[in-house]
């Protein structure tokens, strides 16, 4: 288990946050497609803290995914961002102490990244970055 996506809730009793910022490899997302790929490393930023009885993630994740053109077959890279994005777990689900969140993670970062892309419309996201 790697330890960037471990959270040891312990450590945030007491109004305590840990702060997030990890570049990680995208393996961590288990991909295995010929149409979908993630080869950018994935960009995690923010933090985690106990509000009353449930942990609380809160991220800004962003990264690239590779995907064909649904107009000319092209591969295209699609950025994916999770802006702002909150995660809570009521404490009694954390059994050990410590929280996972790589499944989580990953789970939000596949259902974020889109079906069919177009290169026009990727152009014009990239542009406006």
């Amino acid at each position: 288990m790697n330890e960037a996506f471990k959270i040891y809730v312990e450590q945030l009793r007491d109004g305590h946050a840990e702060q997030i910022e990890e570049k990680l490899s995208p393996e961590f997302l288990d991909v295995h497609e010929v149409d979908l790929s993630f080869i950018d490393p994935v960009n995690i930023k923010g933090e985690a803290y106990i509000a009353e009885n449930d942990l609380v993630l809160h991220l800004e994740v962003h990264t690239l995914a590779k995907i064909p053109c649904a107009i000319c077959n092209e591969d295209v890279k699609v950025p994916i961002s999770l802006e702002n994005f909150y995660h809570t777990v009521p404490m009694e689900e954390i059994k050990t102490g410590i929280y996972n969140f790589q499944e989580m993670l990953r789970e939000n970062v596949l259902l974020a990244t889109p079906c069919l892309p177009n290169v026009i419309r990727v152009n014009a996201l990239q542009e406006k970055n």
